[in-house]
């Protein structure tokens, strides 16, 4: 086995690599060394030694079992003197290379003879397998040829490492992977194209509540909630269409106990090497909970709507009922309180009574505000005009309180142009809550400050009282709903009055016209004053000045048409007092006048003389005004007013809707009324 031109010398077992060795040092050296086996302990001496020079690791075995238990340990080539190979060696040295992993194939290289038979080579090879890794190397040859087999072995050697370590980390990444999967608190899986699941965790398969080997041979439809399939199949197909790369939905799973567990699953597709679409992942997160949590909200939602809504309508209902019996009063007081043929002191009676029912009225409507607010529905009808008519119109509501209390009213109107885009009637509703605090907490005798200036943007208004002022606690809470001052506590609360919904509405009004409205005082004693500042708008020429309605002296004997002749009117009102004044005041309007105090006995009357006006209720014993307008305005072309103390956006809607051409909210001022009629006859005769 010895090679050509080399020498004797003493070669100790192991070696180590010289600079020229073939493995890096990731391996051992174990794995980069070359069992050598000759039936001359000489020769594999020598032979190693060749080699070891030549940079190699080498190890001369003493047997075929010790080069069996030197395998175990590691190699990177065997090199055997064919003479080595007798049926006693041929079963160990076969066993130790079909033990190897799969990734193993241990380079063999057998020094033969050229005067060997060919046919027992073959046997001996047949006996070590047919995939053995062997070469033949026939004597004699030269050192060179030994040393460049034997690197070429070491490479393919190497190679084989390299396989053996990308297994392992694929191994490791795999088991890294695996225990993401199984620790992740999401179910993950895949799908083939069919919808068919090809992988599921552990967690997905307690989600579902389903062995890992079952979920393998279903397709996801089989778990779906009937009621989700659709949704659910739409989303694979948009996925599998290519229209999307993933996709996100709510669902439920249905486990086998026939109970559901809400899933959100994201969808994404798997592509293969080569770009084409083979799959969809899903990541399912548990959402049972939030589902629940969302369901008990929503329930609890629901249930504060419905008691929001039946605060409304309590309400409204209380509105209607409280505003009934006081129409005919305000009717009667505002009409005598105007009425010339009265004496004084008959039209101040009336006036005093007038004054206070409308007070009563305007805290119905602020409950109606406030409800308003609450539902987001409070609305303004804004147009350009002059701030200082709403003014003057909130300061003659008020005057007559001033008056009795003998406060001094300064207006020091210096804005000579405060042109503002918002409500007019809004905004005399902002400064009459005002001034009617400040005449409230204003002691007799005392002062109230009325002051108007514009800045570049701004119209400016203050108003400054020298009332009982306020201490800090109160000027926090003055805008807050139902607030009222320290003086509404203990002996002698409600001398003041009030509900404290004044100043809050003002706030939510002022807001909505984008501007600002504020409260300040020295403290008890010592005043207060309120400031508010709206946006100025600049305007070219004459501003229009929207004015309320100022009171008549008398009312006019007849529609402001001009028109004389007397026409057929029906009041119907189940409430008899109201019924009685309505027709005593339209009587005295030139109306022929027919009563009712319901539905059917409305229709009757209507078809019986024929009506050209309607002045209607809308709740009635066996219907409603809407019944009541819809027939007699689609049949006899009636024209009409809802009478109601029902005044939200809705129910004007709906009066509108009806036919009704005006809609009065109850108490009804006679100014009220006679607007209304004067409108009506105008557009009569149109």
């Amino acid at each position: 086995m010895t090679p050509a031109s080399t020498r004797t010398s003493p070669f100790p077992a192991h070696t180590n690599p010289g600079p020229g060795a073939a493995f890096p040092s990731a391996t051992t050296l174990e794995e980069q060394r070359i069992l050598i086996f000759a039936p001359i302990g000489n020769d594999a001496l020598l032979t190693a030694t060749f080699l070891m020079q030549a940079g190699l690791s080498t190890q001369a075995c003493a047997s075929m079992r010790n080069l069996a238990d030197r395998v175990k340990e590691g190699c990177g080539l065997i090199l055997l003197a064919e003479e080595t190979l007798n049926p006693q060696a041929m079963p160990v040295l076969s066993a130790a290379l079909s033990s190897q992993p799969s990734w193993s194939d241990i380079p063999v290289i057998i020094v033969t003879s050229a005067s060997e038979l060919s046919q027992i080579r073959l046997q001996r090879l047949e006996l070590l397998g047919r995939d053995t890794n062997v070469s033949l190397l026939e004597r004699p040859f030269r050192a060179v040829t030994l040393q460049r087999m034997a690197e070429v072995a070491l490479r393919t050697r190497l190679r084989q490492y390299q396989v053996r370590d990308l297994l392992g980390e694929v191994q490791r990444s795999e088991s890294r992977v695996r225990r993401i999967l199984e620790q992740t608190a999401v179910g993950l899986a895949e799908l083939d194209l069919d919808g068919k699941f090809t992988l599921v965790n552990e967690q997905f398969c307690a989600m579902v509540r389903r062995p890992h080997a079952e979920l393998l041979g279903l397709r996801i439809t089989d778990i779906v909630h009937p009621d989700d399939q659709a949704a659910s199949i739409s989303r694979r197909n948009m996925l599998k269409s290519g229209h999307a790369s993933r996709s996100v939905i709510e669902k439920r799973y249905l486990r086998p106990d026939s109970s559901v567990v809400w899933v959100q699953d994201h969808l994404s597709i798997i592509r293969d090497p080569f770009g084409s679409l083979c799959g969809i992942a899903v990541a399912s997160a548990d959402i049972t909970d939030r589902k629940f949590a969302e369901e008990i909200a929503g329930r609890a939602r629901d249930e504060a709507v419905a008691a929001s809504r039946a605060k409304d309508d309590f309400l409204a209902a209380l509105s209607h009922e409280l505003r009934t019996p006081l129409n005919p009063v305000l009717l009667l007081a505002s009409e005598g309180a105007g009425n010339l043929d009265y004496p004084k002191t008959a039209r101040d009676d009336f006036e005093t009574i007038q004054r206070n029912v409308s007070l009563e009225a305007r805290l119905f409507d602020d409950l109606l505000d406030l409800t308003r607010i609450t539902r987001g529905k409070l609305s303004i009808d804004p147009r350009t005009h002059d701030l200082h008519s709403s003014l003057r119109d909130a300061l003659t509501t008020v005057a007559e309180d001033a008056r009795l209390h003998r406060l001094k009213l300064q207006l020091n109107l210096s804005s000579a142009d405060a042109a503002v885009h918002g409500d007019p009637v809004r905004l005399q509703q902002v400064f009459w809550n005002v001034l009617k605090n400040a005449v409230k907490f204003t002691p007799d005798g005392g002062t109230i400050t009325i002051t108007t200036r514009t800045t570049k943007d701004r119209a400016v208004v203050t108003i400054t009282d020298t009332g009982m002022g306020m201490n800090p606690d109160e000027m926090n809470r003055i805008f807050d709903t139902f607030a009222q001052g320290d003086h509404a506590a203990g002996h002698g609360a409600h001398r003041f009055g009030g509900l404290g919904l004044g100043l809050a509405i003002s706030k939510t009004l002022i807001e909505l016209h984008g501007g600002t409205i504020a409260g300040e005082s020295g403290g008890r004693g010592l005043g207060s004053t309120f400031t508010i500042e709206l946006p100025l708008v600049r305007t070219k020429g004459k501003v229009e000045i929207s004015a309320a309605p100022r009171p008549a002296e008398s009312p006019p004997p007849f529609p402001a048409s001009g028109d004389t002749r007397r026409r057929r009117a029906l009041v119907v009102e189940d409430h008899e007092p109201t019924r009685v004044a309505l027709a005593r005041l339209l009587t005295r309007r030139n109306f022929e006048v027919s009563t009712a105090g319901s539905v059917a006995e409305a229709l009757s009357v209507a078809a019986r003389t024929g009506i050209e006006l309607i002045l209607s209720d809308i709740g009635l014993p066996d219907g409603t005004g809407y019944d009541v307008m819809r027939e007699l305005s689609t049949v006899h072309g009636v024209r009409g007013i809802a009478l109601t103390g029902y005044g939200q956006e809705q129910d004007i809607a709906q009066s509108r809707a009806a036919g009704f051409a005006a809609h009065l909210t109850k108490p009804i001022d006679v100014r009220s009324l006679d607007k209304a009629l004067d409108e009506l006859s105008a557009m009569s005769a149109a």
